[in-house]
């Protein structure tokens, strides 16, 4: 089912549900450590926060 097929009173908390989600995966990846020498799994790592 798409977003834009429910009902407004389902539609909002299900928007919040998602944004908290995304939240909370781009704050597990901003503490991520830094490899010194694996640049390759820092990018995919900026990638990801990137596409939430």
């Amino acid at each position: 089912m798409f977003i834009e097929n429910l009902p407004l009173e389902k539609t909002i908390p299900v928007l919040k549900s998602r944004l908290s989600e995304s939240m909370n995966f781009i704050n597990m990846f901003d503490q991520a450590s830094i490899h010194g020498t694996g640049l390759g799994v820092d990018l995919a790592v900026e990638h990801k926060i990137a596409m939430c």
